[in-house]
C-alpha cells in the first residue's frame, strides 16, 4: 500500500466514523426526546413544582412568623427584667 493508498483509507475511514457517529447521535435524540404532542408529564411536573413551591412560601412565612413571635416574647422580657432591676435599685436606695 503506498501512501496514496494509506490517506486515501485513512480519509474515507474518518468519514464513515464520522456519519456513523452523527447518524446513532440523531438516533439516540429522537428516541430519548419527549413527544411535543404528549405534554400531560411536563404538566404534571409543573403543577408539582407550583405546589412545592406554594408550601415552601408557606413554610417560609410561618418560619417568619415564628421568629416575630420570639422577638416580642424576648423584648418582653428584656422590659420586665428592666422593671425588676429598677424595683431592686430602688429597694436598695
Amino acid at each position: 500500500m503506498d501512501r496514496l493508498e494509506l490517506i486515501a483509507a485513512i480519509a474515507t475511514y474518518t468519514l464513515l466514523a464520522f456519519f456513523a457517529g452523527w447518524f446513532a447521535s440523531r438516533l439516540i435524540h429522537n428516541m430519548t426526546r419527549g413527544s411535543a404532542s404528549d405534554p400531560g408529564p411536563m404538566r404534571e411536573l409543573s403543577n408539582q413544582l407550583d405546589a412545592a413551591n406554594h408550601r415552601l412560601e408557606l413554610a417560609q412565612q410561618e418560619a417568619d412568623d415564628r421568629e416575630q413571635a420570639y422577638i416580642d416574647q424576648i423584648a418582653d422580657h428584656e422590659q420586665n427584667y428592666a422593671t425588676l432591676l429598677e424595683q431592686y435599685r430602688n429597694l436598695q436606695g
